[in-house]
């Protein structure tokens, strides 16, 4: 007998030893190959990039004032991640009552909604945004924070007027509705305030706490 016919021939001891060990390797083989494919496919499935889930995002303003003084008020506005400046679709904002002038402005507390009217007005902005670019954090978004916490958040403000004495009442709420595969966040933000000739503190509180 050759010494390829006694190696394939399963009689012989050498035939023996290798379909015994074959036997023993392959089934290693195909669970190797298997664990493989398993390995490749959970990391997919874990490491792929996820797209970015579109949020809602709403501003409402109320100023009542008892004299028809014409008057500035400069508020929080929502600001990019990539600090490029504030939202610019702010400028959209929908009158609901009175007159008033919007504009977007840099002071020395930070970008601000700028409002001008001589009138009590209600002034309401919704829109869709980005999460890449504009984060669902309801506090840290806006510009003029001064703190923030986990239950309370302060920003500046401004009110002016050639009127010294002038007052206002202003009642500031934003929303931020967020709801994607495994994550739904939804924060309020409410600061009703009086405000003076000047600078003030707006002090806010988040709903739910």
């Amino acid at each position: 007998m050759s010494l390829v016919s006694s190696i394939i021939d399963p009689k012989t001891r050498i035939g023996k030893v290798i379909v015994f060990l074959a036997v023993l390797i392959l089934p290693m083989i195909a669970i190797s190959g298997t664990l493989e494919v398993y390995s490749n496919v959970r990391h997919s499935v874990l490491f792929s990039p996820r797209s970015p889930t579109p949020y809602r995002f709403s501003y409402s303003v109320a100023i009542e004032v008892e004299d028809p003084v014409p008057y500035t008020i400069y508020l929080p506005t929502l600001v990019r991640e990539d600090e490029m400046g504030p939202v610019q679709e702010m400028l959209d904002i929908e009158f609901r009552e009175g007159n008033a002038e919007v504009d977007l402005i840099e002071t020395e507390k930070g970008h601000a909604l700028r409002i001008e009217s001589a009138d009590s007005i209600e002034l309401y902005f919704s829109t869709t945004l980005d999460e890449m670019e504009v984060p669902p954090i309801p506090g840290p978004n806006m510009t003029m924070m001064l703190s923030n916490s986990d239950s309370e958040v302060s920003y500046y403000a401004y009110l002016g007027s050639e009127t010294d004495n002038f007052e206002a009442e202003l009642s500031l709420r934003y929303e931020v509705d967020y709801r994607s595969s495994d994550i739904e966040e939804f924060s309020v933000v409410n600061i009703d305030q009086h405000l003076e000739i000047g600078w003030n503190v707006l002090e806010g509180r988040y709903y739910p706490p």
